[in-house]
Protein backbone atom coordinates (compact mmCIF):
# COMPACT_ATOMS: atom_id res chain seq x y z
CA UNK A 1 0.00 0.00 0.00
CA UNK A 2 1.57 3.06 -1.19
CA UNK A 3 -1.24 5.72 -0.18
CA UNK A 4 -3.95 5.09 2.63
CA UNK A 5 -7.54 5.98 0.92
CA UNK A 6 -10.99 6.76 1.97
CA UNK A 7 -11.60 3.55 4.22
CA UNK A 8 -8.83 4.77 6.60
CA UNK A 9 -10.14 8.52 6.57
CA UNK A 10 -13.57 7.71 7.29
CA UNK A 11 -12.42 5.21 10.48
CA UNK A 12 -10.10 8.08 11.57
CA UNK A 13 -12.60 10.92 11.56
CA UNK A 14 -16.40 9.37 11.98
CA UNK A 15 -16.30 7.84 15.91
CA UNK A 16 -19.52 6.02 14.37
CA UNK A 17 -18.67 3.71 11.85
CA UNK A 18 -16.95 0.34 11.91
CA UNK A 19 -15.38 -1.95 8.83
CA UNK A 20 -16.28 -5.86 8.39
CA UNK A 21 -13.76 -7.90 7.53
CA UNK A 22 -16.01 -10.91 7.80
CA UNK A 23 -16.85 -10.89 4.03
CA UNK A 24 -14.32 -12.29 1.48
CA UNK A 25 -13.66 -8.73 -0.09
CA UNK A 26 -12.21 -8.20 3.52
CA UNK A 27 -10.34 -10.86 3.21
CA UNK A 28 -8.78 -9.96 -0.08
CA UNK A 29 -7.86 -6.03 1.21
CA UNK A 30 -5.90 -7.88 4.06
CA UNK A 31 -3.69 -10.53 2.02
CA UNK A 32 -2.76 -7.83 -0.79
CA UNK A 33 -0.37 -6.34 1.59
CA UNK A 34 -0.11 -8.04 5.51
CA UNK A 35 2.56 -5.77 6.46
CA UNK A 36 0.06 -3.14 5.99
CA UNK A 37 -2.55 -5.21 7.36
CA UNK A 38 -1.46 -5.46 10.30
CA UNK A 39 -0.69 -2.23 10.49
CA UNK A 40 -4.38 -1.51 9.71
CA UNK A 41 -5.50 -3.29 12.52
CA UNK A 42 -3.37 -2.33 15.50
CA UNK A 43 -4.31 1.36 14.24
CA UNK A 44 -8.06 0.39 14.17
CA UNK A 45 -8.18 -1.90 16.76
CA UNK A 46 -11.25 -0.92 18.61
CA UNK A 47 -13.20 -0.12 15.12
CA UNK A 48 -12.61 -3.40 13.30
CA UNK A 49 -15.25 -6.37 13.47
CA UNK A 50 -15.05 -9.73 12.45
CA UNK A 51 -18.97 -9.98 12.08
CA UNK A 52 -19.64 -13.27 11.10
CA UNK A 53 -23.22 -14.54 11.68
CA UNK A 54 -22.34 -18.45 10.92
CA UNK A 55 -19.03 -19.19 12.59
CA UNK A 56 -17.70 -21.97 9.85
CA UNK A 57 -14.27 -22.91 9.70
CA UNK A 58 -14.71 -24.16 6.13
CA UNK A 59 -12.31 -23.82 3.24
CA UNK A 60 -13.16 -22.08 0.43
CA UNK A 61 -14.69 -23.84 -2.62
CA UNK A 62 -18.41 -24.63 -0.18
CA UNK A 63 -21.49 -23.34 0.29
CA UNK A 64 -20.17 -22.18 4.02
CA UNK A 65 -17.80 -18.96 2.64
CA UNK A 66 -14.03 -18.85 3.88
CA UNK A 67 -13.95 -18.08 7.65
CA UNK A 68 -11.40 -19.79 8.08
CA UNK A 69 -9.00 -18.71 5.71
CA UNK A 70 -9.83 -15.21 7.77
CA UNK A 71 -8.92 -16.62 11.16
CA UNK A 72 -5.94 -17.85 9.75
CA UNK A 73 -4.27 -14.61 8.58
CA UNK A 74 -5.52 -13.21 11.56
CA UNK A 75 -3.20 -15.85 13.45
CA UNK A 76 -0.40 -15.49 10.96
CA UNK A 77 0.33 -11.92 11.38
CA UNK A 78 1.30 -11.84 15.19
CA UNK A 79 -0.73 -9.43 15.98
CA UNK A 80 -0.89 -8.95 19.97
CA UNK A 81 -3.59 -11.18 21.87
CA UNK A 82 -5.27 -7.62 22.62
CA UNK A 83 -5.73 -6.54 19.11
CA UNK A 84 -7.12 -10.38 18.25
CA UNK A 85 -10.05 -10.13 20.87
CA UNK A 86 -10.63 -6.70 19.75
CA UNK A 87 -11.33 -7.71 16.65
CA UNK A 88 -12.88 -11.25 16.80
CA UNK A 89 -15.14 -10.85 19.60
CA UNK A 90 -14.43 -7.84 22.01
CA UNK A 91 -15.76 -4.65 19.85
CA UNK A 92 -18.96 -6.33 19.02
CA UNK A 93 -19.79 -7.04 22.63
CA UNK A 94 -18.71 -3.25 23.43
CA UNK A 95 -20.69 -1.71 20.53
CA UNK A 96 -24.06 -3.67 21.57
CA UNK A 97 -23.51 -3.45 25.37
CA UNK A 98 -22.63 -6.97 26.08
Amino acid sequence: IVKEGLVQDILENFDNVYADISATSGLNALERDTAYARRFLERFRRKILFGTDFPCIARPGNQYGSNGEHLDLLLSLGLPQGVLEDVLWGNAARILGL
